[in-house]
């Protein structure tokens, strides 16, 4: 464990009435590794969601290992599960796996359909789960031709049904795709999601190929919660207002910003929406956005956190807000991925 120093970052946050605040942190602290308390496993990427009872973190690339080695895939399957899932325990470095099968294999949390032969050509990236209703929930999913596991592209992506009715979460899709990323779609969640609270849920997509500033393009879509798995009723943010036409081949004027993979949050200290993400042009940094609407106008980044480097050019990447440590929003646990594939936890506190 190590304490980083001190840093103070200002940064323009709005109050419900649209007053400008300061947001300051106070320190940072690497918290270290996270590891699981009953599976081997090393992880690409991750995201964090409630429902209900459930805290469900959900991963892309998921290696099984013989022993624990979260720096490499040494002694690990290249990869077992394309995703997976975890839940979260009291303790921010501690998950706990579920249907694990076999020596402690953890499963696909969103599977293949049948288009997706052979499994190994395909990525099936996922992020955070939304809470929909009792015992029910959404996931975003991102499909990644990848033939003979090498490069690829996201052909699009769609909404799995999440069920945590059952002894552990389950999932299945809706369909094969929705969004069609070989036309011109953003990948909407593929950047996250979250509940709005004002019965809507909104979901962020990259457009693959839009890269500026170090970054892609970020679009946001919206769907009132109970109907979540209809595609007919989203509508999508077009610079000016929601419609229900989709975009295709956006402008960079109907985007929201430009950023990294993160995903946005709601943070009580400051009462205003955040959104989590390396920094454009810092390989180990985390930064935040903030807006009093989750379709902008968003402010600029701001640094919040930097990460040490264990060796020039190491990458952390895919922060997510870890908000179920301390509702108060006063600090905030964020876990992402220190290349390659090493699930790590920080804490930034704010004053």
């Amino acid at each position: 464990m190590s304490l980083t120093k001190s840093v103070v970052a200002a940064l323009a946050c709005f109050a419900g009435l649209g007053i400008a605040q300061n947001v300051h942190v106070a320190n940072t602290e690497i918290l270290g590794n996270i590891t699981s308390i009953n599976a081997y496993t090393v992880r690409d990427l991750g995201f964090h969601g409630q429902i209900g009872k459930w805290g469900i973190n959900s991963y892309g690339d998921t290696f099984h290992c013989s022993y624990q080695d979260e720096y490499t895939t040494e002694g690990c399957t290249v990869p077992l599960a394309a995703n997976s899932a975890s839940l979260s325990t009291d303790d921010p470095q501690r998950v706990e796996d579920f249907n694990l099968q076999g020596d402690n294999y953890p499963q696909p949390f969103v599977a293949y359909d049948y288009s997706e032969e052979p499994n190994s050509d395909w990525g099936m990236g996922i992020t955070n789960v939304v809470e929909t209703g009792t015992d029910q929930g959404i996931v975003f999913f991102a499909r990644n031709h990848r033939p003979g596991a090498q490069g690829g592209h996201l052909t699009g992506g769609g909404v799995a049904v999440v069920d945590t009715s059952g002894d552990y979460p389950t999932t299945h899709r809706t369909a094969t795709q929705w969004w069609d990323a070989d036309n011109g779609e953003p990948v909407y969640g593929d950047h996250g999601a979250i509940d709005g609270k004002d019965g809507f849920i909104y979901a962020f997509g990259g457009l693959p190929g839009s890269a500026r500033d170090g970054a892609e393009n970020i679009y946001v879509a919206r769907v009132l919660r109970y109907q979540a798995t209809n595609l007919n009723m989203y509508q999508y943010w077009n610079g000016q207002e929601f419609s229900s036409d989709r975009l295709r081949n956006p402008s960079q004027d109907q985007s929201v910003f430009s950023a990294n993979q993160g995903t946005p949050f709601w943070s009580n200290h400051y009462d205003c929406w955040m959104y989590i993400s390396r920094a454009n042009w810092d390989l180990v940094g985390v930064s935040v956005r903030t807006s009093e609407n989750l379709h902008g106008p968003w402010s600029d980044e701001q640094t919040i956190l930097s990460i040490p480097a264990e060796y020039p050019g190491q990458m952390a990447y895919a922060p997510t807000a870890q908000t179920q440590y301390d509702e108060s929003g006063k600090s905030l646990v964020v876990s992402y991925t220190m290349y390659p594939n090493c699930q790590q936890a920080a804490k930034v506190t704010f004053e």
